[in-house]
């Protein structure tokens, strides 16, 4: 089992409070935009602490490369079920919001806007 964050450039138009909000993550998994380099740098700063599933299997995330999952502006990533943890959720959010990004964590329906 596992468990999702979605992460997005606050150019790209998603509410979660918004009733289209499944057909605005679709619109977002689908775009064709140049990928984001706050992402990336996000991502960077998620695998400094916990290593990409491509090299090793002591880690949180559940897919891998982890990068291979930011679309655009837009990323979905899963981690395993047994590392979700309020820690887990805290610095990816934390970590997020460094990166001038909004997560979202749909396990818990919370919201975390950029700083």
């Amino acid at each position: 089992m596992t468990a999702h964050f979605y992460c997005w450039e606050p150019s790209v138009d998603i509410d979660p409070t918004s009733p289209n909000f499944r057909e605005q993550l679709i619109k977002a998994q689908n775009s064709k935009d140049t990928t984001s380099l706050r992402l990336l740098g996000f991502v960077s700063d998620l695998l400094a602490k916990y290593p990409d599933l491509t090299e090793t299997d002591d880690t949180p995330w559940a897919t891998g490369p982890l990068a291979g999952e930011i679309t655009g502006k837009f990323m979905n990533f899963v981690a395993s079920w047994s590392w979700f943890t309020d820690d887990l959720v805290e610095f990816v959010s934390s970590t997020a919001r460094r990166h001038g990004l909004h997560c979202y964590d749909p396990q818990h329906h919370k919201h975390y806007k950029p700083e």
